[in-house]
């Protein structure tokens, strides 16, 4: 198996028009796996957005939820080194905050709060280094999954 098939991909929010201020967020269960790559997908946008981070918590719905530290687009640190600011109203973009779940709780929950106006947006976590692989394509988020 290859360990790009040893994955699992959440569709958290599916693309959608956010009005202004809306908040999105879906938690993911995390059990099993070592990493988490959240990636917020831009299409048309009429302006920037106002949060885009990743909560944590015991609770599977997280009414105990905190942001992990760094986790935030607003002043976490790139991969590059430099200090993150969110994004302007740049469309058709991905932007994404890796996080190492060892240590952390067991759910997640990307937050998305849109800027004024109204913004295409969708969020997918991929989480890998599962624990136990598996070849059936639910167990990965996947409805088909076909290997070449």
């Amino acid at each position: 198996m290859n360990h790009l098939q040893n994955i699992k991909v959440v569709n958290n929010f599916a693309p959608a028009s956010q009005a202004a201020a809306a908040t999105m967020d879906a938690n993911t269960d995390t059990l099993g796996f070592e990493y988490a790559t959240v990636l917020f997908i831009f299409g048309a946008t009429a302006n920037a957005p106002v949060a885009m981070s990743v909560r944590h918590g015991d609770e599977a719905n997280l009414s105990d939820g905190a942001t992990i530290t760094g986790a935030n687009i607003d002043g976490g640190t790139e991969t590059d080194g430099t200090t993150a600011a969110l994004p302007d109203n740049t469309d058709d973009t991905v932007h994404a905050i890796h996080v190492d779940l060892r240590g952390l709780k067991r759910y997640i929950a990307p937050v998305f709060t849109a800027g004024s106006g109204t913004n295409l947006v969708s969020c997918v976590t991929i989480l890998s280094k599962r624990a136990e692989a598996s070849n059936v394509p639910a167990d990965s988020g996947f409805g088909t999954a076909i290997a070449v």
